[in-house]
């Protein structure tokens, strides 16, 4: 079968070319400044079709005039560079960017890190979607790497990198027999508070138990947070450990902000803490007073270390 003649389609002044490759795929050429030496540079998009082809023609020639076209000089912006780069200059709760560095670098980098970020289309997204469960990644695991990479092409489209979102246009993986939230019967209960009762941190545990609080919530929970006369605790902050340090973060969203009522049994578990608390101030060598105030501590009066909690 013959291949097809190569095709110019003739454009404005000003307005770069369209040309069919003899191999049917659409090439579009314009020209614009490099910012920094001020010569011009010639550069090329690419599209399946005319119509592809064009749009990113016109997508380029609007951010070159809008001044909001980023140029590379060289090889195309790879996805690894550009993912770095996002990475880099994301705006996020620390915990979050971890996430979103993980997923990347051990997902997404590996299989689609050297293709120019241009060439990005859903089929490739797809495929690594593919790949990903059936090497036994969980099928929310697999929607929340392709929802990372949505929020980076989302990014990339902003800034006239790509004139289409791969992710946005991936098919989400389904979510077949999730388990549904399981609630403690009340002899369960009864069972979970007596053991509490011998455990270490029996006390925390049955106030989270309780209030339902994040584990975060719980560690940053301060003595001035709780009122024992009316019954109820305060969420005003989170306390996380993260990139080998305690930071205090705001809670997760502005509705997390909230008081919370708690039964008779939780309340009678801060009291011990308190209790707990004082004998352990006057044991201690030394006590820590770094974040002021918290309701749970180890025995020197620093924060709980989260892992021993799950």
């Amino acid at each position: 079968m013959s291949r097809a003649k190569s095709k110019r389609i003739k454009m404005p002044n000003g307005a770069g070319s369209l040309i069919r490759r003899s191999d049917g795929r659409w090439m579009a050429r314009y020209s614009t400044e490099d910012p920094e030496s001020g010569r011009t540079l010639r550069k090329t998009l690419y599209g399946r079709t005319e119509q592809e082809a064009r749009s990113r023609l016109v997508v380029a020639l609007s951010g070159r005039d809008l001044g909001t076209l980023v140029v590379t000089r060289g090889r195309a912006l790879t996805v690894h560079a550009y993912l770095e780069r996002w990475l880099a200059t994301k705006r996020v709760r620390p915990k979050t960017l971890l996430r979103y560095r993980e997923l990347v670098l051990n997902h997404v980098i590996p299989m689609l890190g050297q293709m120019p970020l241009p060439r990005l289309d859903s089929r490739h997204v797809n495929r690594l979607m593919e790949r990903k469960l059936s090497s036994g990644l969980a099928p929310r695991t697999c929607n929340h790497i392709r929802a990372v990479l949505r929020n980076a092409l989302h990014d990339a489209m902003r800034e006239g990198l790509v004139t289409r979102n791969a992710a946005e246009l991936a098919h989400p993986i389904p979510l077949y027999n999730i388990e549904e939230t399981k609630v403690l019967a009340p002899d369960e209960v009864g069972t979970f508070l007596e053991l509490a009762q011998r455990h270490p941190l029996g006390n925390l545990l049955i106030v989270a138990l309780a209030s339902g609080c994040r584990q975060g919530e719980l560690l940053g929970l301060r003595w001035q947070d709780v009122d024992l006369d009316k019954g109820s605790i305060r969420i005003e902050r989170t306390l996380q450990y993260i990139a080998r340090g305690w930071h205090v973060l705001p809670p997760k969203t502005p509705r997390s902000r909230r008081p919370i009522a708690l039964p008779k049994v939780a309340c009678e578990a801060l009291r011990r803490e308190k209790r707990e608390q004082a004998e352990a101030r006057l044991k201690a060598d030394k006590w820590s007073d770094e974040f002021e105030d918290l309701v749970f501590t180890n025995d020197q009066g620093g924060p709980l270390v989260a892992y021993r909690l799950s």
